[in-house]
């Protein structure tokens, strides 16, 4: 049992290490790139504890991990190191979008051991009652519980001894969930009180099983992928509103019909897969819902396209058949012009 668990610990501090595990039956675990979670949930009376050993490098200046889905409510635990380089600061914080999260009131939580060692900082921490909070809260019961990860430019944190020092914007980032309905211990078997630091013997009395399983899936290993379809998507808008869009309307001006039609069915060209993209970016992350204001504009930018298109097209077909402006152009022509008219 004590091999096994020293094993766990080990493996939460493999730089290379890519996955979503279970060490246990109910300790959940994730790492990537030598940023790691291992989490257990803690009866606490009415309240239930979160137990957290936090690990990441401190090459890129700062790491953390967050619950939630997007930045906005989230509640992120943020590592950097104190400004001597012995031990590891850990700063809770949440941000009201996506902005520099900042410390957050009303979370009452407790670091029982950090330290840095090998290039690597490490803290345990306890979040008291951290279910809730100003502008989010954590599913204790959910299969897939959203959680979110992101690791700084490769900057020193300044101030590092402050818990509310200021961090430079990250270079990477991703999501991940964790099973957290799977994680839920009582008080009398709580494991690993404190976590077992790597290398050590478990602590007389801890418990734990030494079954496994899976805690859910993680998006980190092709958050590469979905940032190439981002830039793909934007190219290809930007492309069709800042270049062809505008150039078909002043074509119908100054240029001719013909040139006209020709740009709308490039711009359609290019919309319809620019949308596909951004349909299949979506469902790769947390916003498969589709619900945010992003996606809502998105979605009926692209639907007045195709009608400004197909509206276009028979506007066209009955002039040329009868030399006469049918009621459809009257919807057509008023669509375009306060977009794109200087």
């Amino acid at each position: 049992m004590r091999a096994a668990m020293i094993r766990s610990a080990l493996l939460l501090t493999s730089p290379s290490a890519l996955a979503v595990t279970s060490l246990a039956a109910t300790v959940q675990t994730f790492s990537v790139d030598g940023l790691s979670l291992q989490y257990a949930q803690v009866a606490n009376g009415s309240n239930t504890d979160l137990r957290m050993r936090l690990a990441a490098p401190t090459t890129p200046g700062w790491g953390a991990i967050a619950i939630g889905s997007e930045m906005a409510g989230s509640l992120f635990f943020v590592l950097y190191p104190s400004t001597d380089m012995t031990k590891t600061t850990v700063s809770v914080r949440t941000a009201p979008r996506e902005v520099m999260p900042t410390p957050i009131e009303g979370i009452s939580y407790r670091v029982m051991n950090s330290s840095i060692a090998n290039g690597m900082m490490m803290a345990d921490v306890v979040c008291y009652g951290c279910t809730t909070w100003n502008g989010g809260s954590l599913n204790t019961m959910a299969t897939q519980q959203d959680f979110i990860y992101a690791m700084g430019p490769g900057q020193a944190v300044a101030d590092g001894d402050s818990n509310s020092a200021i961090i430079r914007k990250h270079n990477r980032r991703g999501f991940f969930n964790i099973n957290t309905a799977d994680s839920q211990f009582t008080a009398a078997e709580a494991p690993m009180t404190p976590f077992i630091p790597v290398g050590a013997a478990a602590p007389a009395g801890s418990s734990s099983s030494a079954s496994s399983g899976s805690s859910g899936s993680s998006g980190s290993e092709d958050m590469d992928y979905t940032y190439m379809l981002v830039h793909i998507h934007a190219a290809m808008f930007c492309l069709v509103w800042l270049l062809i869009a505008p150039a078909a309307l002043w074509a119908l001006r100054f240029a001719s019909v013909r040139a006209h039609y020709i740009l709308q069915i490039l711009t359609v060209l290019l919309v319809v897969p620019a949308f596909a993209v951004a349909v299949v970016m979506s469902r790769r992350t947390p916003y498969s819902s589709f619900d945010t204001y992003h996606q809502k504009i998105g979605i009926t930018v692209f639907a007045v396209t195709i009608v400004q298109f197909f509206f276009g097209a028979l506007q066209h077909t009955i002039f040329k058949r009868q030399e006469i402006r049918h009621l459809i152009s009257s919807t057509h022509m008023p669509l375009a012009l306060p977009a794109w008219s200087p």
